[in-house]
């Protein structure tokens, strides 16, 4: 969706979990994004709602949307139809590019 090799991916982010192992547990999550936070560089895009709890954004936010230097997409698990929609990818092409200012 990205329209990147895994080489481009890897290159142009830094990749990291609220949690390093699972199951999801919120509490756990808010302590894992707690240290987390302190270590990310802004702007940072933030794969879920989950996540975007754990790291204690506003609630409030849509998808796509910026706050606070950080974007929420929706996570790519199979379970989120978000991804389903091809209008989608454009945006998130959109988001993307303007996040690594391209």
């Amino acid at each position: 969706m990205l329209d990147m090799t895994v080489e481009e991916f890897t290159s142009s982010f830094r990749c990291a979990n609220v949690l390093r192992r699972g199951p999801w547990d919120l509490a756990r999550a808010k302590r894992g994004a707690a240290v987390l936070r302190g270590r990310l560089t802004l702007p940072a895009l933030v794969l879920g709602r989950d996540a975007w709890r754990a790291l204690r954004l506003p609630g409030d936010t849509e998808f796509f949307e910026m706050r606070d230097g950080f974007v929420l997409l929706p996570h790519p698990s199979g379970r989120n139809r978000v991804w389903n929609d091809r209008e989608r990818s454009g945006v998130l092409l959109h988001v993307v590019n303007a996040v690594l200012d391209r």
